[in-house]
């Protein structure tokens, strides 16, 4: 689902610059950073990836770090559908 899946430490600006090695586009990418909250914007799907490296800068003040949070996707059992034949 949804929503926040790691809050962050307050006092603290994040931004997020790459995803799995790439160039960080908020328009396309699943995560988003809202306040100190590390939030998924899409509904992810395991068969596509199952692991995520987001890297993240944090600012406080004059000085600043980066560093890599892991999402680990867990693969659910889908309901099954039915097929209706005619």
């Amino acid at each position: 689902p949804n929503g926040t899946i790691q809050t962050l430490t307050s006092g603290v600006s994040y931004e997020i610059l790459t995803i799995d090695g790439a160039a960080y586009d908020p328009a396309n990418d699943p995560f988003s950073i809202v306040g100190t909250d590390l939030q998924v914007a899409a509904n992810m799907d395991y068969e596509a990836a199952s692991m995520y490296a987001v890297e993240v800068k944090a600012t406080r003040g004059a000085t600043n770090t980066t560093d890599i949070v892991y999402v680990e996707i867990t693969n659910v059992n889908e309901a099954p559908f039915k097929i209706y034949v005619k």
